[in-house]
């Protein structure tokens, strides 16, 4: 009997196999652990072999010689992304062959990419559009542009724009734009800065009436505020 979580698949018999406990980059390197115990202890030159049973590596495999710690690792790196699957296979000394479940190794599409504020300055009551550039036209997810904790707006993929609140207070705005990733594209950030400016203003003043005897009063007033 086995079980299998995100981390990887550990035997409750003498072979278990750990992956990455998330994804990883194409064309960088991901590591799997293969372990082999005899009544509860690490097993030393236990020879463990590994197999990609699905996945874009499917087909893989890797043999593993554990050592004083009852464990070995190994390491590859993938040029396509997607989800290999590994399992390690192991016969102990005049026993049968032991294999565990499926491991998932996930690989991912790294993204670059930055984005902008037109205008990047903008008087109260004005809005800006936040713009992303670079990311693959298939991916999906969400861009979510932020300032000091705060959303400003939210892309959702394909879309590339949005736009900013017009009651966003006078001030400096330094903006975080965050990709989620997808199911291929992984998640990564960039940044951009706003600036608020306070709006003008004009008022007209008046009295009424605009000459009195001493001893009245006259009403003063303000409009256009």
């Amino acid at each position: 009997p086995s079980f299998v979580g995100r981390g990887g698949c550990l035997s409750a018999g003498a072979v278990g196999l750990a992956g990455p406990s998330g994804s990883g980059d194409i064309n960088t390197s991901q590591s799997l652990i293969a372990s082999v115990q005899s009544a509860g202890s690490p097993v030393n030159g236990a020879v463990v072999t590994l197999n990609c049973v699905s996945g874009p590596n499917a087909g893989a495999t890797a043999v593993v010689i554990t050592g004083a710690s009852g464990s070995g690792t190994h390491t590859y790196t993938s040029s396509s992304p997607g989800t290999d699957m590994w399992t390690a296979s192991y016969t102990p000394s005049g026993g049968a062959l032991e294999t565990t479940n499926p491991v998932p190794v996930v690989w991912m599409v790294p993204t670059i990419f930055t984005v902008t504020a037109t205008p990047a300055s903008v008087t109260y009551g004005t809005s800006s559009t936040l713009a992303e550039s670079g990311l693959p036209g298939v991916s999906t997810g969400t861009v979510t542009f932020t300032s000091g904790g705060a959303t400003l707006c939210t892309i959702t993929r394909p879309a590339t724009t949005c736009t900013t609140s017009v009651s966003l207070d006078a001030g400096s705005y330094p903006i975080t734009a965050t990709y989620s990733g997808d199911d291929t594209y992984d998640g990564s950030t960039a940044s951009t800065a706003l600036t608020v400016t306070q709006a003008t203003t004009a008022i007209t003043a008046g009295a009424t009436p605009p000459s009195v005897p001493y001893g009245t009063a006259s009403t003063l007033a303000a409009s256009g505020l």
